[in-house]
Order: C-alpha cells, then sequence, then structure tokens
C-alpha cells in the first residue's frame, strides 16, 4: 500500500514549478544579484501558497543560487572575487576526474555535440564565450557517466553562471579559452587521459589567472593561500619538453618563462604571486634581479631562500652569476 496521497504529489508538483520558474529567473538574471525573494511577494506573483515557494527557496539554497539570513530572509548572492575563486578551485578539482573518465567514456555523440559547440564558440565569438564554456564542461561532466561528479559539477556551474551574468565577457580570453578547449577535445578524441586531466587544469588555471588580473589587486588579500597552487608535474613536463629556452643574463624572458616564474613563486605566497610577478617582470631587470625581488616579498627568511633555489634549479642556464641566487 502506498504512503504516498495525491496531495504530497500535489505539493511535490507545485515545489517543483516553483523551482524551476525561480532557478531560471536566477540564472537569466532576471531576478539581479543581491535581490531579496520575499515568499509572500512570490506566492501572490506565481499564484502558489507559501510552502510551495518556501520549498523551492531551501533547495535553491543548497544549491547555492540563494542564501537565508537570519531574521532578513532570503537573498539572491552577491558574489565577492574571494567566493569566485573558491568556485574556480572546487570546479578545477573536480573536472581533472571528469576529463580522465570522460576520456574513457565518451561517446561519439558526446564528441558531436562539443564539435558543434567549438565551432559555435568561434561563430559567436566573446559575446557568448561564457555560455559555451559552461556548456562544454556539462557535456564532459555527463559523458563521465559519475552521477554524484555530474550533481556537483552542475551545482558549480550554475553558481558561476549567475555571477558570468552579472558582468562583461572577456575580450582577452577568448582566442585562448577555444585554444585551451580545442586541446581539451583532442585528448577526449585520443581517449587520453592524462592529457585530458592536463588539458583540463591548465584551462582552469588559466581562467582563475584571468579573472585575477581582470578584477585587480584590491581584494586579493582575501584569497585563501592554496587556490592556485601550480601543478609541479606540468612544471617538469614543461621542462622536459624544453619549452623554456636557455637565455643569457640580460636577455628578455619568454612569456613560458615569466609563467614559470609566477608558478614557482605561487607556491610561496599564493595569487599575490601574479602581481609580484607582473611588477617585476615589466621592468627591465636581469633573470637573477627579478628572482631577488620576488624572493623579498616573500615574509619568511627560509621559504625566501627554497623559492630561489627553486627558481634557479627551474630555469638552469637562465643565471649566469650563480652568486646572485644562493
Amino acid at each position: 500500500m502506498s504512503t504516498f496521497s495525491s496531495n504530497d504529489n500535489q505539493r511535490t508538483v507545485l515545489s517543483d514549478q516553483a523551482y524551476n520558474s525561480l532557478r531560471s529567473a536566477i540564472l537569466t538574471g532576471h531576478i539581479s544579484l543581491g535581490s531579496q525573494l520575499v515568499v509572500r511577494e512570490l506566492s501572490e506573483s506565481m499564484d502558489l501558497s507559501p510552502t510551495p515557494i518556501k520549498t523551492a527557496l531551501t533547495t535553491l539554497e543548497r544549491e547555492g543560487l540563494v542564501v537565508s539570513i537570519p531574521y532578513k530572509g532570503f537573498f539572491v548572492p552577491n558574489y565577492t572575487i574571494k567566493d569566485v575563486l573558491e568556485l574556480y578551485s572546487v570546479r578545477e578539482a573536480i573536472e581533472r576526474k571528469i576529463a580522465r573518465l570522460a576520456a574513457m567514456r565518451i561517446s561519439r555523440l558526446e564528441l558531436h555535440d562539443l564539435e558543434n559547440l567549438l565551432e559555435q564558440q568561434l561563430e559567436h565569438a566573446i559575446a557568448d564565450t561564457n555560455r559555451v564554456d559552461l556548456q562544454f564542461h556539462r557535456i564532459i561532466a555527463e559523458a563521465s557517466d559519475n552521477q554524484r561528479l555530474i550533481d556537483i559539477s552542475q551545482g558549480l556551474h550554475d553558481q558561476l553562471q549567475l555571477f558570468f551574468a552579472s558582468i562583461a565577457p572577456s575580450s582577452a580570453r577568448f582566442e585562448e579559452s577555444y585554444k585551451e578547449h580545442l586541446h581539451i577535445f583532442e585528448a577526449l578524441v585520443a581517449k587520453d587521459s592524462d592529457a585530458a586531466e592536463q588539458a583540463t587544469w591548465q584551462h582552469s588555471y588559466n581562467a582563475t589567472t584571468a579573472f585575477l588580473l581582470q578584477h585587480g589587486q584590491a581584494d586579493m588579500t582575501q584569497i585563501d593561500r592554496e587556490m592556485l597552487l601550480f601543478d609541479k608535474g606540468f612544471l617538469e613536463r614543461v621542462k622536459a619538453d624544453n619549452v623554456l629556452k636557455p637565455q643569457v643574463l640580460d636577455s628578455s624572458l619568454s612569456e613560458a618563462q615569466k609563467s614559470a616564474l609566477t608558478a614557482i613563486l605561487t607556491e610561496y605566497i599564493g595569487p599575490m604571486a601574479i602581481f609580484v610577478s607582473n611588477n617585476v617582470l615589466s621592468k627591465s631587470v636581469d633573470v637573477g634581479e627579478a628572482i631577488e625581488k620576488m624572493a623579498a616579498k616573500i615574509p619568511d627568511a627560509g621559504k625566501a631562500r627554497a623559492f630561489k633555489q627553486a627558481a634557479a634549479s627551474f630555469l638552469e642556464n637562465l643565471i649566469s652569476d650563480q652568486s646572485r641566487v644562493y
């Protein structure tokens, strides 16, 4: 004998109706960031009783699209830079695993859908970059065939979509994002799990770095140190592939070499490394002087020495005067 009544089913249907309507309105920006969601007003506008509205708001709160403030009510969150970086950080960890699984399980139809999205990214260019990016990663998540990972990924995508809806897309990231998606796609076609994971990580790292640069230095003190730790395995592969070419003292650094120094410094002072590096490397300094200036920004003397040793070791043959580093 069933324990559910027709009233139970009706409440569920009404709650789903309220949930879908509110979720759509929030994600499309029809309900803006920071807006208060008043149950009575929503009940009147949606012609529903307060109960399904409250149920829907509670569900949306679990998904991170609504926040509940005691004695004040429900609100659409206003994301800070720290919030978005936390989302990026968690997304990176989840999507690396998703990429590995997807490389083994992705279907021809899903590959076809990804290929279509890559074409759309070129056709629609900058204006649609954020939507295509999120959809691209949703398809890969589905291809992982792991429902828990899919659910977590969907929640992260929804929160990022909410934030992206409130800002203008970055023209600087368009071409890079397309190339990074293409590398992920090629790894999935080849069913290469290692390459898919690495390409996914690199895409996430570049996106996070670009976000930091786009939004300036003012709020960097809020950011946890662990958010931009560089992948040591990637550094070793870069070195093995001889991407970083030796250069003589006083010569200009390549972009790859600048990125490598920034990445090493990130392990010691976190995301602030990006701004320290930009400040140092934008000036005409030799490699040894650049490393010394970066090390001066590390409060702990032991860590400063470790950074200089790591930088000198990794960028071997770049510094002719070794006494300036050790």
